[in-house]
């Protein structure tokens, strides 16, 4: 964490993007679920982040707000040694938009109040060198920020 109304969050964790409802039946009525695996990535992200902010007695930020997500994925071991090395940028599942939907709704309630506040979004995906990780930050968008017209 890093400045006075910035937040930057480093979580050490392979990337998981948001994954589809499920459907079942209960007791005879249709269900909406979400897959485990977002559900145990994203409770990881909630933890660690609620951690953070505690710990740095940061408080919530509101207004309009620019995201950050820059994602590391592990190489995988049975690649050969020519395609690690050439690899940089992740082009396989999961998907830039899931990726950030799971980080944003992981950090709701704790970064920010609802992530329909987030009018910035940036996210890039890389091969890492070892481990996976995302490096998040968050900065308010001020009145001072101008944006020039495409004609």
């Amino acid at each position: 964490m890093i400045g006075r109304r910035v937040l930057d969050f480093l979580f050490n964790i392979e990337p998981v993007g948001k994954g589809r409802p499920r459907f079942s039946t209960l007791r005879g009525r249709p269900t909406a679920y979400t897959p485990k695996k977002t559900r145990e990535f994203e409770a990881a992200i909630e933890e660690r982040a609620g951690n953070l902010m505690v710990a740095h007695k940061r408080k919530m930020l509101d207004g309009p707000l620019s995201v950050e997500i820059h994602a590391e994925f592990r190489k995988p071991k049975s690649w050969p040694k020519h395609k690690k090395q050439a690899a940089v940028y992740h082009t396989q599942k999961p998907d830039a938009d899931n990726l950030a939907k799971s980080i944003c709704d992981a950090l709701e309630g704790i970064a920010y109040a609802d992530d329909s506040c987030v009018c910035f979004l940036r996210v890039e995906k890389r091969w890492a060198s070892e481990h996976g990780s995302i490096h998040v930050r968050i900065t308010p968008l001020g009145e001072d920020v101008r944006t020039e017209k495409v004609a």
